[in-house]
């Protein structure tokens, strides 16, 4: 019957959207990797003040949060613009030796780290952001933003309009977050 009536009327039957299940970030994580997608133009001045705590002003920039409260509830709030999700202390790594910048736009290097922290290397530091023992913004002199490309092959099938979980690029990536962090690095 449906190929008939597709002869008749060129109906053309689109595919299943396939979604995924139980992508959420879990509550054990304490560190949150946040990048913004998305620009502010026509944005409510409450979305757009909340991006601004949160040190994401600009597209394609990305920050360090501790997973709490308040902290989800920041991300609700603005996750039609951004993705986000626990990292490994693998990726918190990468982003410190390749995309963290002191003041002066200096990258931040091992010798600054043993000089102003007492964590001597990278390694160190990570291990350290990762257990929730020190917050990013609390390392001196430490810019509380990344800024990043935008990623290598593209946000999604669906595009930048649409969840990760149908597809797209926005929300709660989960620990699939990692991928990305390497696509954007």
């Amino acid at each position: 019957m449906l190929k008939k009536l597709a002869k008749n009327t060129k109906f053309v039957a689109k595919k299943p959207i396939s979604i995924i299940t139980n992508i959420k970030t879990p509550e054990t994580a304490k560190l949150l990797f946040v990048y913004r997608i998305r620009g502010t133009v026509s944005v409510r001045d409450t979305i757009r003040e909340t991006m601004r705590v949160l040190n994401l002003q600009y597209s394609h920039r990305a920050t360090l949060l501790p997973n709490t409260k308040q902290t989800r509830g920041f991300l609700k709030k603005i996750k039609d613009f951004i993705t986000y999700g626990a990292l490994s202390k693998e990726a918190v790594k990468l982003l410190l030796e390749k995309r963290a910048r002191i003041l002066g736009d200096k990258l931040l290097t091992e010798e600054y780290l043993s000089k102003n922290t007492k964590y001597k290397t990278f390694d160190k530091l990570a291990d350290a952001l990762f257990k929730g023992e020190l917050l990013y913004k609390n390392i001196p002199n430490i810019k509380n933003y990344f800024k990043l490309p935008p990623a290598k092959g593209g946000f999604g099938r669906k595009g930048v309009k649409k969840t990760y979980p149908i597809g797209g690029a926005l929300g709660d990536r989960g620990v699939k977050i990692d991928e990305f962090i390497k696509r954007v690095v």
